[in-house]
């Protein structure tokens, strides 16, 4: 447990290194996480039938992206970072969005689009085959000096 704080890995067993379930343990964790560690925390042990037919999903995902980009000659796809307008601060989002790279291993790059009729940001996100960020990031720069959509806040200081 190097450079991390020798009492963490004293916490629950084995206590000679830090796990998943000593850092849970702490409490010191972000509320809106904590669920999703308990949930890591009591998953079922490796290998299961149930982690092994998602690892088999993502695979049809993956060649299906792949097999799309190939046939229509792609570099990527472009598609809403979100589906709906983001949320007011304090209020839970009832939407799930930015899940085809995590679901796919695939990289993404989200850019800024554009302003709703309320004056919230949107953005688009670009999602390549793996290992095409350095393409990724040339595209969305692309994008960004193209389109111009990207705005600093109101609140955003002066540089000195």
């Amino acid at each position: 447990a190097q450079g991390k704080p020798a009492y963490l890995a004293q916490l629950t067993a084995p206590y000679d290194e830090v796990t998943l379930t000593d850092i849970v343990a702490t409490g010191e964790v972000t509320p809106t996480v904590i669920g999703t560690l308990r949930a890591w925390q009591n998953s079922p042990e490796l290998p299961n039938p149930s982690y092994s037919e998602k690892l088999r999903q993502r695979g049809v995902l993956q060649q299906g992206l792949k097999d799309l980009m190939a046939e229509h000659d792609l570099d990527a796809l472009v598609y809403p970072t979100i589906h709906e307008p983001a949320t007011t601060i304090g209020t839970n989002q009832s939407y799930l969005n930015c899940r085809l790279s995590g679901y796919s291993g695939f990289p993404a790059l989200s850019v800024p689009a554009g302003f709703t009729d309320a004056g919230l940001p949107v953005g688009v996100e670009l999602l390549g085959e793996p290992f095409s960020e350095p393409k990724l990031l040339g595209m969305g720069y692309a994008f960004e000096q193209a389109t111009k959509y990207r705005k600093l806040p109101a609140s955003t200081p002066a540089l000195k």
